[in-house]
């Protein structure tokens, strides 16, 4: 795992985490959009998927942008996730409006878990302003934030070099005199980027401009994948089994593309 980080990111500093191979979600999963023009029926057919479903991811873009805006929700099923793109807009008609504050009333249900990446009063704020949900004080939402348990888990599976003088001193947080460049934090208070956590981990590339609403449509799934990391625990071995798998189902699948061009 060392060699590989520091095959991109040490001995060729020039280059960027877009250069690293793109990154392959662990589970499949199907893709629904709403957006102003939805058809009220169609988000009453996610209903009959959200109901029995107890695990979510939910990301809210930061940024805000008119025409590539999406709230990403993804329900994770036992062999695959269907991933909903609901556009960030106030002009919805009051009967799609309605019907995606019913789908957020049981998506946000206490019962359920949800996956988030940052900051949980930022979100409902977000949906709030929106008008897709309101948060009731006396039924609290039931999630975990896998950017802050990541870092507890990075850390202390990637630990410090044996030469590195943040060794010397604590072998798991991050801070200033940590040479290693497999650890991008160098202060206690830093966070890790969802991007960042793909590419340190899986040496993958997540593009996470929403400017691309095709390309970072892949968000959800990245952090379901590392929550899956964080619930099994994953050591060092077993990543590094992960990312030969990858590479080794990308020879495959150039192998036949190839194989199709020349028939």
């Amino acid at each position: 795992m060392d060699f590989l980080l520091n095959k991109w990111f040490l001995k060729k500093k020039q280059r960027k985490i877009n250069d690293l191979p793109k990154y392959m979600p662990l589970q499949p999963y199907r893709s629904i959009h709403i957006d102003e023009l939805a058809v009220p029926s169609s988000i009453v057919e996610l209903f009959r998927t959200a109901a029995p479903t107890t695990k979510f991811t939910l990301f809210v873009p930061i940024d805000y942008l008119e025409e590539n805006d999406y709230i990403q929700l993804e329900m994770i099923q036992h062999s695959f996730s269907l991933m909903v793109f609901i556009r960030r807009s106030n002009a919805y008609p009051p009967d799609v409006l309605e019907h995606i504050q019913q789908l957020f009333n049981l998506v946000m249900d206490s019962s359920n878990c949800i996956h988030i990446w940052g900051n949980m009063n930022n979100i409902i704020s977000t949906l709030e302003n929106l008008e897709f949900f309101f948060h009731d004080m006396f039924h609290p939402v039931h999630y975990i934030n896998i950017q802050k348990q990541f870092k507890q888990w990075y850390n202390s599976t990637f630990i410090h070099g044996y030469y590195c003088e943040q060794n010397l001193k604590f072998n798991t947080i991050d801070g200033p005199l940590c040479s290693c460049s497999y650890r991008p934090l160098k202060t206690l208070n830093e966070e890790w980027t969802i991007d960042q956590a793909i590419a340190y981990t899986f040496t993958e590339y997540l593009n996470i401009d929403i400017a691309d609403n095709i390309s970072s449509n892949q968000i959800c799934s990245a952090i379901s994948t590392l929550s899956i990391v964080l619930d099994q625990q994953w050591t060092r071995e077993q990543v590094q089994s992960y990312i030969q798998a990858h590479m080794n189902l990308r020879q495959v699948n150039i192998f036949y593309s190839l194989l199709i061009v020349y028939l």
